[in-house]
């Protein structure tokens, strides 16, 4: 829901991961004719996102915020998704003068099942300052967080026994 309002401005353009275009409105959806997955490096970005914020079996970064990635590993893939990001920014303006600010949507955590419980990808906020900085000028990079459900300690009556993380 909130990709679809921040997509409807012309100035602003998502990257589809699990939505796809034909859910925008008709108007929105104009924007989106000559977007093409692959030509764009859509689709390489989203195999580098799903690659680069890949959590161990033990889920340490969702659970503990423990980065236990390989190192070279990371490089590589993060490499990768800036490259497709500028591929994506380069393809983008040449189709129109608008563009200035990107959405990427990924729920935290994603590709699991059951959906939001298992999940081992979660978005390692170190990365989106890499990812942010790849992007050209005057390209704008912000980070919204939509938190769908909010833990129980967050509730005024509640006690650390109430909840768990995910």
């Amino acid at each position: 829901m909130v990709t679809r309002v921040l997509v409807a401005s012309q100035a602003v353009l998502g990257i589809p991961t699990n939505w796809k275009t034909e859910e925008l409105s008709d108007t929105t959806r104009g924007k989106y004719k000559f977007f093409d997955m692959k030509a764009t490096g859509a689709s390489l970005f989203n195999t580098a996102i799903g690659e680069l914020w890949q959590d161990d079996k033990n889920r340490s970064y969702i659970m503990n915020h423990v980065d236990t990635r390989d190192t070279n590993h990371r490089r590589s893939w993060l490499a990768s998704a800036k490259l497709e990001l500028r591929r994506i920014w380069n393809w983008t303006k040449a189709h129109t003068e608008d563009l200035n600010m990107f959405v990427y949507h990924r729920s935290m955590p994603f590709g699991g099942a059951p959906r939001y419980k298992m999940g081992t990808h979660m978005p390692f906020v170190e990365d989106l300052v890499e990812l942010a900085a790849g992007l050209p000028v005057p390209a704008q990079a912000h980070l919204v967080l939509v938190i769908r459900s909010q833990p129980a300690a967050w509730l005024s009556h509640a006690s650390a026994d109430d909840y768990r993380p995910f």
